[in-house]
């Protein structure tokens, strides 16, 4: 796949300095958008120079071995190559007539398969990128006017903010467009879902602004499967807005391996949430030691590959994301006074119906992905019930799902999908944005509601239709059974 972009910037600045400044290619660290960092790697700077050139696009960056093919006052061509993807760019500098100079940027992206399940979105995504790097190329070009004595010294590091720009004073008409596209993606799922959809979104107008720094600070939030994966990229992300972090799992070496790596205090605690008597142990000991959670956050989950049960006889996926998280919320309700409990499911529940008839599945032959996907059916066709349940210690029920994240859940248990789909799968940070997201937002927002990059989304789709009142109450009868109620 082949996509084409081109742009044209004027500038006041002479057409040699502009040439001599972008025959430089370290300085596109400067006037490119997309660059985070170049370095001359060989070569004189001439042509056949190579070039290190790190960029960001679709919210990952990627290291491209760019060669300087041609330069001279009237064009410069390079190639750059990443992987599957060949980047070939030429600018032509032109003078305006004026004193000024005319740029023309080319440039061409020959992208691998992967792209191709996301085409329409990666053309909006170079659009954008040719738009920023104009305006960003237009400003450096100008500056050259009045600093053309400081070409030949080092460039120095240019200054870029960590955070996401705020959209808090976005216009109607680009809001409703931004609200607009941000559907468009959730419906096309295959872009909406992966590491471009997030890109994309966070740059729409409308898109929520990033918790503000320490909006965690002096706070207590639990996370359950907390050592790897979501888990981990959840407890990273809380912990750098100042909470306590407490880390639920199996392994506490491996707890402990990444409650050292966090920048706050954190404590790890045994619980295998599959298991209600440890869930039970595990509650017992936690409400003894006299912590107020502000936070709980279930992500720990599994897809086993073969029928199993737990220790007390259930189907292992509705034990671990059904029957243990609401046992081990039951227990924690007196200390989660005014907290947020968050549900990380799964967009494969999208497919599948709830089936209170057979929770255990016992009626029909055991399949992994399925019994997954209901398992997380069950969870998002439970939200109203569960806010029932602990509102009245004011605790803000919400389900999230994180999209295709490259978590070691999706390649260990989906492994062909994890090849087919790798170049796009999200990062572990980028999948659990929306889930610090909503336990940092200073407002608590509608409950009982699932959600996607920080949007309330749709619990079904056509043609799986949502459960019915008759159907919850028939699962809700099965939960009280098996938690002994």
């Amino acid at each position: 796949m082949t996509e084409v972009v081109e742009r044209t910037v004027h500038t006041s600045t002479a057409p040699d300095i502009v040439a001599e400044y972008l025959a430089d290619f370290r300085n596109a660290a400067e006037w490119d958008s997309g660059t985070v960092s170049c370095d001359l790697v060989s070569g004189d700077g001439g042509p056949g120079s190579h070039y290190r050139n790190v960029s960001r696009f679709a919210g990952r960056e990627v290291e491209l071995d760019y060669v300087l093919d041609e330069a001279s006052p009237e064009r410069i061509r390079l190639t750059g190559r990443a992987g599957p993807t060949t980047a070939h760019d030429t600018i032509t500098i032109r003078p305006d007539g004026a004193g000024g100079t005319q740029v023309d940027y080319h440039a061409e992206f020959e992208f691998g398969l992967a792209a191709r399940l996301a085409a329409p979105i990666v053309r909006l995504l170079l659009d954008r990128l040719a738009d920023d790097t104009a305006a960003t190329l237009a400003a450096a070009l100008d500056a050259r006017a009045s600093h053309s004595s400081q070409l030949s010294r080092p460039m120095a590091e240019p200054t870029r903010s960590p955070g996401k720009t705020s959209r808090a004073n976005d216009g109607f008409a680009a809001r409703i467009f931004g609200d607009a596209s941000d559907h468009a993606l959730d419906l096309l799922v295959a872009p909406g879902f992966t590491r471009i959809g997030s890109a994309l979104r966070e740059r729409l107008p409308g898109y929520p602004d990033d918790p503000t720094p320490g909006a965690l600070e002096g706070r207590h939030i639990a996370i359950t499967g907390a050592s790897s994966g979501l888990g981990a990229a959840t407890a990273h992300g809380v912990s750098a807005l100042g909470a306590h972090v407490h880390l639920i799992v199996r392994d506490v070496a491996k707890g402990q391996a990444v409650a050292g790596a966090l920048p706050g205090p954190s404590s790890v605690w045994h619980c295998d949430i599959g298991d209600l008597t440890s869930v039970a142990a595990f509650t017992r000991e936690f409400r003894s030691g006299g912590a107020q959670l502000a936070g709980l956050v279930h992500n720990a989950g599994a897809m086993p590959a073969a029928y199993e049960q737990s220790p007390q006889g259930h189907e292992l996926t509705m034990a671990l994301h059904v029957l243990g998280p609401i046992a081990m919320t039951d227990a924690l309700a007196p200390v989660l006074h005014d907290a947020r409990v968050v549900f990380v499911t799964s967009g494969g529940m999208y497919l599948q119906q709830l089936r209170a008839d057979d929770p255990e599945y016992r009626a029909e032959d055991y399949r992994p992905t399925r019994a997954y996907a209901r398992s997380k059916r069950a969870q998002v066709e439970l939200l109203p019930d569960l806010q029932e349940r602990w509102g009245d210690f004011g605790i803000s029920v919400s389900a999230m799902h994180p999209g295709w994240s490259d978590t070691p859940g999706v390649s260990d248990s989906l492994p062909g999908f994890a090849r087919l789909t790798g170049p796009l799968l999200r990062s572990p940070d980028d999948g659990a944005d929306t889930i610090v997201w909503l336990l940092a937002r200073p407002e608590d927002g509608p409950r009982a509601r699932l959600w996607h990059d920080r949007r309330v989304r749709p619990t079904s789709r056509f043609p799986v239709r949502a459960a019915t009142s008759e159907q919850r109450v028939q699962l809700l009868t099965w939960i009280e059974g098996a938690l002994g109620g």
